[in-house]
Formats: structure tokens, C-alpha cells, sequence
């Protein structure tokens, strides 16, 4: 495999991580945010929120990792644009952090810590 195809293999599996973690930041605020079943479900099944603030700190660290990953692939690969290779890179895992920040500030909040009211959503019936 020559280095040019090399090189949009791996800026293309870079976009796909981030995409998807930028998806699944989007799909779960949005769910969060207009299903009340879902909502309550978080908010008062026990663990359930700690084990999603959780997921998303991993998911922040992984794609952060893998993304640093292939850049310095890239770098080692093509040495013509060294710099913005990197700032391309850096970019990308602030998009990521930022993205995934989201879901984990909404279900921290609004799922881990404890405030009035927070079990009254109980008498919500999952309507199909």
C-alpha cells in the first residue's frame, strides 16, 4: 500500500471515531431531553447514571487516544505539513472533549447528584 492511500485510510477511520462520538453525544442529550421515560430511567435507576458518566469519560480518553494515535501515524507518514497535521489533530480531540462533555454534564446533573424532586418522575408510565 503506497503512503497517499495509507494516509486516507487512516484520515478516514480518524473521522469516523470522532463522528461516531460526536453522534452518540447528540443522540443521548437528545433522548435525554425529550423522552421522559428515558430521562426518568436515568435519573432512577440505581448506578445507572454513575455508570454512564463513566462510559463517557472512557469514550473522552479512548477517542482522545486513538485520535493522537493516528496523527502521529500521519506525522510519521507525510512530513510535508507537520504543523498543521498537528493542530488538525489537536482540534479534533478538543471537538471530541467538548462533544462528549455534554452527555456527561447532563448526567451528572441531572443523574448522580441529588436534588428536590429528582424521584417524582416515578409515576411516568412508558407509553408505546
Amino acid at each position: 500500500m503506497n503512503d497517499d492511500k495509507l494516509i486516507n485510510q487512516l484520515e478516514t477511520y480518524s473521522n469516523a471515531v470522532i463522528g461516531f462520538v460526536v453522534l452518540q453525544a447528540i443522540a443521548y442529550s437528545f433522548s435525554f431531553g425529550t423522552n421522559e421515560f428515558f430521562n426518568c430511567t436515568v435519573k432512577t435507576a440505581r448506578f445507572l447514571a454513575d455508570g454512564l458518566a463513566v462510559h463517557f469519560v472512557m469514550v473522552t480518553a479512548l477517542t482522545c487516544y486513538t485520535t493522537v494515535a493516528i496523527g502521529r501515524l500521519l506525522l510519521r507518514l507525510s512530513q510535508d505539513n507537520v504543523e498543521i497535521v498537528k493542530r488538525i489533530y489537536f482540534a479534533k480531540c478538543v471537538a471530541v472533549a467538548l462533544f462528549t462533555c455534554l452527555p456527561f454534564v447532563i448526567t451528572v446533573a441531572y443523574g448522580v447528584l441529588d436534588y428536590p424532586g429528582k424521584y417524582d418522575c416515578k409515576q411516568t408510565k412508558h407509553v408505546s
